[in-house]
């Protein structure tokens, strides 16, 4: 498994921070961090806050890259713009981390829309807004694995849509979720028999 670090774009109390997480336990995490520097004061319950300054350290010391790709950024997107828009980022993100040398993580979020929020009032009040359709996601999952992408998919609206989510969406069944989970922890490769 891998331990793995976002760029460091969160801004605090004047500096950029990453976030150190791992894949496989906190075991992990911790040796890692040891091995590397870390102060344990950097631990925040299932990550560690890292300054800007320590990124290329960790990265050269294994630390895999990972990025967040939002499915269905825009409210008005259909579904296939929003399949071709993550393919394309994804793709993107690919070649330049392959160019610089360094391992890369995907995670693809769908988009929700959270609750209050001025994305939420603009899906809102737009005639056309649909949240994405699970079965989507996992097929660009699905075909970005066969590209070589590690790639995972993420589910959690960490408690903050006001209900506007995947779920909603005429292709989601709980059905799905257990597929994901077998995909998120490598068990499977395919979705194959189950959308």
């Amino acid at each position: 498994m891998a331990v793995l670090i976002d760029q460091p774009l969160w801004w605090f109390r004047g500096r950029r921070w990453s976030h150190l997480v791992s894949d496989e336990s906190y075991d992990e995490l911790h040796a890692f961090a040891d091995r590397t520097g870390i102060p344990r004061r950097g631990f925040q319950g299932d990550h560690y806050d890292v300054p800007e300054e320590h990124f290329q350290t960790l990265v050269e010391a294994g630390a895999q890259l990972t990025a967040y790709v939002l499915f269905k950024p825009r409210w008005d997107m259909t579904d296939e713009e929003a399949v071709a828009e993550a393919e394309a980022s994804i793709d993107y993100l690919a070649e330049q981390t392959k160019a610089r040398g360094l391992d890369l993580s995907v995670r693809l979020n769908p988009m929700y829309a959270a609750d209050g929020s001025r994305w939420a009032k603009k899906a809102h009040t737009s005639p056309d807004y649909q949240p994405p359709r699970l079965t989507d996601v996992m097929r660009v999952a699905e075909k970005k694995r066969r590209e070589g992408v590690n790639i995972y998919i993420g589910m959690s609206t960490e408690g903050l849509d006001d209900g506007s989510n995947y779920m909603g969406r005429e292709d989601y069944t709980m059905k799905l979720v257990r597929p994901v989970l077998l995909f998120n922890g490598g068990k499977i490769d395919s979705f194959d028999g189950y959308i």
